[in-house]
């Protein structure tokens, strides 16, 4: 969920790309929660290991759909500018923390926009797997403004 992208299911959870259960409320500062189900959070586990015990992490299941956006030029996850500052500084802290903007991620997101734009993945495809993708595109009129570029720029006709 912190990354609000499909991971695979894999055995092997200590793989920096297969899945994990975050305690959002640490074990070590919350023990009480430890077995309680509202604080689980499915995540990668180099997602979960980043998080370690720390409390600047906003929680998925709290944000606002509008605190995080997609800068398609960089492909760097930002926080809304008009956000409170306040929000902004825990949108700011969440992606520092968990690395949201390193090259893995950032390869991630334009292989994704690359599946959707030259090879034709259809957009309920990308709303599964990719919901924060998907919605920045529906924000940003991605489709009229952007994807014709971006199709270009791969040598391919939009």
């Amino acid at each position: 969920v912190y990354c609000a992208s499909w991971t695979a299911r894999k055995d092997n959870s200590r793989l920096a790309r297969n899945t994990s259960v975050d305690h959002f409320l640490p074990k070590s500062i919350c023990p009480e929660l430890a077995y309680e189900w509202a604080n689980f959070r499915l995540c990668r586990a180099q997602l979960n290991q980043r998080k370690d015990d720390s409390l600047d992490v906003v929680d998925p299941f709290a944000i606002n759909s509008d605190w995080f956006q997609l800068d398609f030029y960089t492909f760097r996850v930002q926080p809304n500018p008009t956000a409170s500052r306040i929000v902004r500084n825990r949108v700011e802290s969440t992606i520092n923390r968990l690395g949201l903007n390193d090259d893995g991620y950032v390869k991630e997101r334009i292989a994704v926009l690359k599946q959707y734009c030259v090879h034709g993945v259809p957009f309920s495809k990308i709303e599964g797997k990719y919901p924060f993708i998907a919605r920045e595109i529906q924000r940003t009129d991605f489709d009229a403004m952007l994807k014709p570029t971006f199709a270009r720029v791969l040598g391919v006709r939009p």
